[in-house]
C-alpha cells in the first residue's frame, strides 16, 4: 500500500546514481522530480518511475527544492538528492509510523555515507542527521546554501533507519564540489553582512581538520577518514579565502 508522501528529487547529470533513489521511493503515492539540464539518460531513467517531471533552471539548493516541494500533490513530503537511497529499514519504520499515524510534524534521519570503497561510521559524517520527511504546509526551508534546512515546529520524531548516502563519485569530483560549495556559501556570507578577518582564514581550516580527523574519531574510518579530514579543512579555507577575495564587508 503506497503512503500518502510525495518524494521531491532536484536533479542534473545523475544517469548514474538516480535509479537507485527512484527505485527505493515505492512506498510514496507520488515522486516528483525537478531537473535543471540533464544532457545524459538522467530524464529517460526518471521516466521509468514517474510522469511527474519538470525542467527548471538551477536557482540554488535552497529555492530549488522548496520550489520542488510546492509541486506535490501530497502534504507531507519527502526530500531526497539523486545520489541518496531509503534503505529498507527506514521504509518500514516510516511505513509504522503512517500506520499509526504521524504524531510530528517532521522526521529527521541518520545518513550513511559510501566514500571511497567503505562506510563512513565516523569523521562528522554518521550519524549526520538529516530532518527530510515533513508536512509541506508546517514546513520552511532556511539556512545558507548549500547547507538549506527545513525547519518545523517541535516537536521533530527522530527515526532510526539509515538513509543511504553515495557521496563524491571520486576525489577530482569532491575537490570539483567543495571549490562550488564554498563559492556559494562564502557568497551567501557577503549578503548577509559577514566580513574577512584573517584569525578566520588562519585559524578556523585547521581546526576543521582537526575535529574531523582527531575529535569526531575520522582516524577510525583509515585513510578515508584522513582524507575527509583534509578535505573539509581544504574547503573552510577556500570559502574564506574568497570572502577575502570577494572584499565582504559589513558587521560580524
Amino acid at each position: 500500500m503506497k503512503l500518502p508522501i510525495s518524494v521531491a528529487i532536484v536533479c542534473k547529470d545523475e544517469e548514474d546514481r538516480i535509479e537507485p533513489c527512484l527505485a527505493s521511493c515505492g512506498f510514496a503515492d507520488e515522486i516528483v522530480v525537478v531537473d535543471s539540464g540533464s544532457q545524459d539518460r538522467t530524464l529517460e531513467i526518471a521516466r521509468r518511475y514517474t510522469d511527474r517531471i519538470h525542467a527548471r533552471e538551477w536557482t540554488g539548493w535552497r529555492d530549488q527544492k522548496q520550489w520542488a516541494a510546492a509541486q506535490c500533490r501530497n502534504d507531507w513530503v519527502f526530500t531526497l538528492d539523486a545520489d541518496e537511497v531509503v534503505s529498507d529499514a527506514l521504509r518500514d519504520e516510516i511505513a509504522a509510523e503512517f500506520a499509526a499515524g504521524p504524531k510530528a510534524s517532521g522526521y529527521d534521519m541518520p545518513r550513511q555515507t559510501w566514500y571511497q570503497g567503505r562506510w563512513i561510521r565516523h569523521s562528522g559524517w554518521y550519524p549526520d542527521r538529516k530532518l527530510r520527511l515533513y508536512k509541506r504546509s508546517a514546513a520552511k526551508f532556511g539556512g545558507d546554501d548549500p547547507h538549506e534546512v527545513i525547519e518545523v515546529p517541535e516537536p521533530v520524531g527522530h527515526l532510526h533507519g539509515d538513509l543511504i548516502h553515495h557521496t563524491y563519485r571520486d576525489l577530482r569530483h569532491q575537490a570539483l564540489q567543495l571549490v562550488r560549495y564554498a563559492w556559494v556559501n562564502a557568497e551567501a556570507r557577503r549578503a548577509r553582512g559577514k566580513r574577512f578577518h584573517f584569525t578566520d582564514l588562519l585559524f578556523r581550516p585547521p581546526w576543521a581538520c582537526f575535529k574531523s580527523y582527531v575529535l569526531q574519531q575520522g582516524f577510525r574510518d583509515g585513510m578515508p577518514g584522513f582524507i575527509i579530514g583534509v578535505m573539509v579543512g581544504y574547503y573552510t579555507f577556500l570559502k574564506y579565502a574568497r570572502l577575502w577575495e570577494m572584499g565582504g564587508q559589513g558587521k560580524r
